[in-house]
């Protein structure tokens, strides 16, 4: 997966490329999957008088986006690609997974009154983690050119 990773050496990978006039960019690669799964079951008790529904739901998704930050100083005789800067460089990790169990019923006690009563319960999990990439520098600032 490409991405703007430092090295111990200070060199991102793929190079960090700017604008010869100046400019913000905001690269990001990321890499996206997500899964759902659900089984239902509906029926009738009574000849129609309790409809009942129930089913349990699943879900799983995960996440890996990979930012970088660069801003382009425009100079007075400019480099063919500027005078870049890393302003962040980071990596963005989220996963999510869930399973439900739900059960309603409905009374149908007249054909203008009916009844509803249901349950619903939830186990879901999320996890989070931001990973700085740059590498330490004295002050923690960027220093441009130099720092490549």
């Amino acid at each position: 997966m490409p991405s703007l990773v430092l090295s111990k050496t200070s060199n991102p990978i793929p190079p960090v490329i700017g604008f010869t006039y100046g400019g913000f960019t905001i690269a990001n690669d990321g890499e996206h999957t997500q899964y759902t799964q659900e089984i239902k079951l509906n029926g009738s008790l009574g000849d129609g008088l309790i409809d009942l529904v129930g089913g349990v739901y699943y879900f799983k998704e995960e996440n890996r986006t990979d930012f970088g930050d660069i801003f382009s100083l425009p100079i007075v005789f400019p480099l063919p690609d500027g005078y870049p800067l890393l302003l962040a460089d980071r990596v963005i990790d989220n996963e999510a997974e869930a399973w439900a169990g739900y059960v309603q019923a409905d009374v149908n006690v007249t054909d203008q009154l009916t009844l509803t009563a249901g349950i619903r319960y939830t186990d879901e999990e999320k996890t989070f983690e931001i990973r700085d990439n740059r590498t330490r520098l004295g002050g923690g600032l960027c220093i441009g050119p130099g720092q490549f």
